[in-house]
């Protein structure tokens, strides 16, 4: 005998859907593999997995490590991220948007960006100065590899 799923419109035999007294031939609607696609969607599963995740990692901490240290060697992401991060950094340079000068004043002086705000002569010259460090650093760092 065989029935058609509601999910993925496959015919398939009967004994590829979950037993469920309530529908006819005490078989389900939704074929086996389509209603654990759907379930493994569920907060409730996903939550299930993150527990056994940690568990697992709790009690093998020497297997993840050495997992964790292979990965990082074949899959150098993090180097080629840091290139691209200092190409489009060095590109950028002059373009010292208000928006990051006022992060970075929030960050130093622990001042609110409201209050920054309030004072746009106070983010020219905070500008200014963060452009005289960039150039300074620039310099030094030419002259260690010069020198």
């Amino acid at each position: 005998m065989e029935r058609t799923c509601k999910k993925c419109g496959e015919t398939k035999p009967i004994e590829k859907f979950k037993k469920r007294d309530t529908c006819i031939y005490g078989r389900g609607h939704v074929c086996k593999t389509c209603s654990r696609k759907s379930y493994r969607k569920t907060p409730a599963y996903k939550k299930a997995r993150v527990r056994a995740n940690a568990r697992y990692r709790k009690k093998y901490p020497d297997k993840i490590k050495e997992y964790d240290k292979k990965y990082r060697l074949s899959h150098p992401y993090g180097e080629r991220q840091k290139e691209t991060e200092k190409k489009r950094r060095k590109k950028n340079a002059d373009k010292l948007t208000d928006r990051h000068v006022i992060n970075v004043i929030r960050h130093v002086k622990k001042i609110k960006a409201e209050t920054i705000r309030q004072y746009p002569e106070f983010i020219q010259t905070y500008r200014q100065q963060l452009k005289v460090k960039r150039l300074l650093k620039q310099k030094q760092d030419e002259n260690t590899k010069t020198g």
